[in-house]
């Protein structure tokens, strides 16, 4: 089944400070790069990348890539305006990620893992990690589901739609750290680095 992505780099990181969080450095590497290079070993078309704050700075430290960028003028619509821009955007696939791109501890073995049991999905389900009652990142959408969101409009998003149909919800029960560990603040960033050097990574 062919594999899309849409990657969120437009945010504003508003509760991280002045610096844009995804161009910090996490592991020797800009935080934003962790994701995407996990996405760039899963997809079998180039991902979109959302962009929107500080796009020019976001878009040099991505250069070489082989990724599509794309900026949301409407960025400060919220993250789910920018979800609907990059689904209208991205290639057509079978199934489509939809990458927040503070996931700091992703990598292409977890995705392969959640887009095994997208395929097992039902037509029209949305695909979500789960820790009992805690929701992870990234989705993947169906086909169906991608048309369904993009039906919604600009402020619907998957999460809206995944509240507004809970049956279209494909749970995926999952422990991994990978689908839960988002980077928020700047305290957020600081234990990751601790943790990632304990371990020696």
């Amino acid at each position: 089944m062919s594999v899309a992505a849409v990657v969120l780099a437009a945010g504003l990181s508003t509760r991280f400070g002045a610096a844009n969080k995804l161009l910090a450095e996490l592991g020797g590497r800009p935080l934003l790069r962790r994701p995407l290079d996990a996405v760039l070993g899963v997809t079998t078309a180039p991902p979109l990348v959302v962009l929107g704050h500080q796009a020019e700075a976001v878009r040099a430290r991505l250069a070489g890539l082989a990724v599509d960028l794309a900026t949301n003028p409407d960025v400060a619509e919220g993250q789910q305006c920018s979800v609907a821009f990059g689904l209208a955007r991205a290639p057509d696939a079978d199934l489509t990620l939809v990458v927040p791109g503070d996931l700091a501890l992703l990598t292409a073995p977890a995705l392969e893992t959640l887009l095994a049991a997208a395929r097992t999905a039902l037509p029209g389900r949305i695909t979500v990690p789960m820790r009992g009652e805690a929701r992870g990142n990234p989705v993947v959408l169906s086909r169906q589901a991608r048309a369904a969101v993009l039906a919604g409009g600009p402020r619907l998003g998957c999460a809206g739609f995944t509240r507004r149909h809970p049956g279209l919800v494909h749970r995926f029960e999952s422990d991994t750290p990978a689908f839960f560990a988002d980077v928020d603040t700047a305290e957020d960033l600081a234990r990751l680095r601790d943790e990632m050097a304990d371990a020696g990574r």
